[in-house]
């Protein structure tokens, strides 16, 4: 209050901000129609928003890739990895450059799919950055293609339990040129 003269504290404290027969202010909480809190309906509106952007990566859990791969990727997917630009966020950096070669920004797209270190694999395995990478824009689009692709077989494995385990190799990698 000492920010303000006191004749404009007085108008602001004098000011109603109900209606007639509004009552007390009270907490309500939005989601449910009786305005009560409940756990269940907490839950529901948290996975609600969340499932939203993560109800098309849900297939994860069915592929045939070892536990700690689904798990990396229903991190990867919906971009929740601790890369170099949260990392300087929080303080535990001082760059948000690629940490291979200092390309500008580490993002995912970068990552997996365009950096020098990234194509130098793919290309080792004979894809030459994987499958559409170039007829792709959108990078979900081109991930959701070849975690979902079931066209090419090497070795006898299909393609996404390829792909998955090349992606989950190179955080790997990233991991230990970084730490």
């Amino acid at each position: 209050m000492e920010c303000l003269a006191m004749d404009i504290v007085n108008l602001i404290l004098s000011t109603y901000a109900g209606y007639n027969g509004s009552g007390e202010d009270k907490c309500i909480w939005q989601p449910t129609s009786n305005g009560q809190f409940s756990v269940k309906t907490a839950y529901n509106t948290f996975y609600l928003d969340e499932g939203s952007a993560n109800s098309k990566w849900d297939f994860i859990w069915k592929l045939h890739v070892p536990p700690k791969v689904k798990t990396f990727l229903w991190l990867l997917c919906p971009k929740k990895l601790l890369r170099n630009a949260q990392r300087l966020k929080r303080k535990l950096t001082n760059a948000i450059v690629c940490p291979r070669y200092d390309y500008p920004l580490e993002s995912c797209p970068h990552l997996f799919k365009d950096c020098t270190a990234t194509l130098a694999i793919w290309n080792g395995l004979g894809f030459g950055g994987v499958e559409s990478s170039q007829l792709m824009d959108k990078y979900d689009d081109w991930l959701l293609h070849n975690l979902k692709s079931k066209r090419f077989v090497i070795h006898g494995l299909p393609w996404y339990l390829v792909f998955a385990i090349f992606i989950w190799f190179i955080w790997k990698w990233r991991c230990k040129v970084v730490f």
